[in-house]
């Protein structure tokens, strides 16, 4: 049984569209533009911090085209911090996660953050494999997590 709305697609929607020539095919920067276009970076101003900058500017960052970090977030349930990435070339491979600040532990993580198991840490940088279009999601303790 169908249900049948006679009031969709009536009045005034918004909608926003991007252009974007490139070079190659779509995963030649096509996919980080759709990701940027679609969740714009959110600046909040805040006061002074104790502590020292990241030796990099960037507080995570991958070593491989086609692996995009998607979330960066606090756990629920400790001071870890947890990050989610995910392959979206369509290929396999080594990945490796660089830190702007040095790891002390690392673990896979599943969407519920409960652990799966020990991943390769080497200073500031996680080291994995991905599958196509895997999701892998790690939860870190950093030399600020205490």
């Amino acid at each position: 049984m169908s249900v049948v709305d006679p009031e969709t697609d009536q009045g005034n929607h918004e909608y926003c569209y991007s252009l974007y020539p490139h070079s190659g095919d779509w995963r030649n920067g096509a996919t980080r533009a759709g990701f940027e276009l679609n969740y714009p970076m959110t600046v909040v101003r805040t006061g002074a911090h104790k502590g020292t900058l990241p030796k990099d500017m960037s507080l995570v960052s991958s070593s491989r085209d086609g692996v995009f970090v998607e979330t960066v977030k606090l756990a629920e349930d400790s001071v870890r911090m947890v990050l989610r990435c995910y392959e979206g070339h369509n290929m396999r491979g080594r990945a490796e996660l660089q830190l702007g600040m040095d790891i002390g532990d690392a673990t896979e993580v599943n969407l519920l953050e409960e652990e799966e198991g020990p991943v390769g840490v080497d200073n500031a940088n996680i080291t994995f494999d991905v599958a196509l279009f895997q999701v892998r999601t790690f939860a870190v303790e950093t030399e600020h997590s205490t």
